[in-house]
C-alpha cells in the first residue's frame, strides 16, 4: 500500500515538474521500497518517461502569462487606481446641487446614454450564445443590472442632491461594467 501511494506521488511530482525528472532522480531512487512477494520495480518502471496528459491538462491557452491572467490583474488593478480621481471630486466639488446648465450634466447625460448600450450588446449574446455557469451567469447579470441602473439613476440625482453624488453612483456602474466583461474574459479564452 505505501508503494502505490509512492508511485502516485512520483507521477504528480513528474507531472508538475513538465515531466522532467532529473531534479529529483537522487530522491526518487530512496523510496524504491520493497513491495513483499511483488518483485521491485526500478525508478525507470514507475516513471512514465513520456507523459500523455501534461498538454491536456495544460492546454496552451492557459499558460502563466495567457491574456486571462493579464487581464484579471488589471481589471481590479484599474478600478482600485481609479478610486484616486474620485476622492479628488469630492475634494474640489463645490457640494452644490447640479443643474442643466452645466457642462457637466450633458457630460453625464451622455456617458449615461452609452453605458447601457453597450451593456446591452454585450449581455443579448449571453441569452443565446454564450454559456456560463450558472453562479457565474447569474453574478453577470446582477453587476450588469446593477451598472444599468447606476448610468440611469446617477442623472436625477446630479439634479437633486450635490454632484459629487452623482460622479461616485457613475464610477459605481463603470466599475460593476467592467468586472461583468472580465466574466466573458474567462469565457471567452
Amino acid at each position: 500500500m505505501h508503494s502505490v501511494w509512492i508511485e502516485k506521488s512520483l507521477y504528480m511530482v513528474q507531472i508538475g515538474l513538465g515531466g522532467e525528472l532529473s531534479y529529483v532522480w537522487p530522491l526518487l531512487r530512496l523510496f524504491n521500497c520493497d513491495r513483499g512477494d511483488q518483485s521491485q520495480k526500478t525508478i525507470d518502471e514507475i516513471v512514465d518517461p513520456h507523459p500523455k496528459n501534461i498538454v491536456e491538462a495544460f492546454p496552451e491557452s492557459q499558460q502563466l502569462w495567457g491574456l486571462s491572467p493579464i487581464i484579471t490583474f488589471l481589471v481590479p488593478i484599474t478600478v482600485a487606481f481609479s478610486f484616486a480621481p474620485l476622492f479628488l471630486i469630492w475634494f474640489h466639488a463645490t457640494h452644490n446641487v447640479g443643474t442643466t446648465s452645466d457642462s457637466d450634466f450633458w457630460q453625464l447625460v451622455q456617458s449615461s446614454t452609452m453605458q447601457p448600450l453597450s451593456l446591452l450588446t454585450m449581455m443579448l449574446p449571453t441569452v443565446s450564445n454564450v454559456k456560463l455557469a450558472r453562479q457565474a451567469w447569474i453574478l453577470t447579470w446582477i453587476l450588469a443590472g446593477f451598472s444599468a441602473t447606476c448610468s440611469i439613476v446617477a442623472i436625477p440625482i446630479y439634479l437633486r442632491f450635490p454632484v459629487e453624488w452623482s460622479s461616485t453612483i457613475a464610477f459605481a456602474g463603470s466599475a460593476a461594467q467592467a468586472f461583468v466583461t472580465l466574466q466573458f474574459v474567462y469565457r471567452v479564452t
